[in-house]
């Protein structure tokens, strides 16, 4: 299908092609190159942190929430990749349970995208079927080691969130906050995957 010049116009822009017209009057055709955020990159792996700077979530937040958080500092902009999932326990993992937790969570893990100081929730987990669910964008897997320890690693691949910029100079973060008692489980962390320019 030919494509003509509307009159009195000498460049035509459609999708990623570009016609224009040469001092001959031929018609050239090339390609408009989408700028990519990941040009000059380098990968980051965060721990989501509390106030004291830990990375362990098998704590309880049933009283007091506890809140975990990780993002760019001052003057810096990543885009966000994925978020991966650490979780050890021993006992019987049932589709209602939160590791071996039987019954799972009252109020769930709750994990936030906060930007602008406004934030979107991405889920709650309650339970190992609310993990399945949302970190369900790459690898879940389950490893049971010599002493009936299960360990379950999950990737959410964030689609369709994928490549969302965060700006530390607007408080750009991932938050998450552990409402219930989870000290029972004996490993639970999250990271966060993602690119900084350089």
């Amino acid at each position: 299908m030919s494509t003509e010049l509307p009159p009195c116009q000498s460049t035509l822009v459609l999708e990623n092609l570009k016609f224009s017209i040469d001092s001959t009057g031929r018609i050239v055709v090339s390609t408009i190159q989408t700028p990519t955020p990941f040009k000059d990159t380098l990968p980051l792996s965060l721990n989501f942190l509390d106030g004291g700077s830990s990375p362990d979530m098998n704590i309880d937040g049933s009283v007091t929430p506890v809140v975990f958080t990780a993002g760019p500092g001052v003057g810096e902009v990543i885009y966000l990749s994925g978020i991966s999932i650490w979780l050890e326990d021993k006992g019987s993992w049932l589709k209602d349970s939160f590791g071996a937790i039987a019954g799972g969570l009252t109020n769930g893990v709750l994990i936030e995208i906060g930007r602008n100081a406004v934030f979107q929730d991405i889920g709650a987990l309650t339970n190992n079927f609310d993990i399945a669910s949302i970190f369900n964008g790459g690898q879940a897997i389950s490893l049971k080691d010599i002493s009936g320890e299960i360990a379950l690693i999950g990737t959410q691949q964030t689609t369709p969130l994928r490549n969302l910029r965060l700006d530390g100079d607007n408080s750009d973060l991932i938050r998450i906050t552990v409402r219930d008692d989870l000290t029972g489980l004996d490993n639970f962390s999250i990271k966060m995957k993602a690119w900084r320019d350089e």
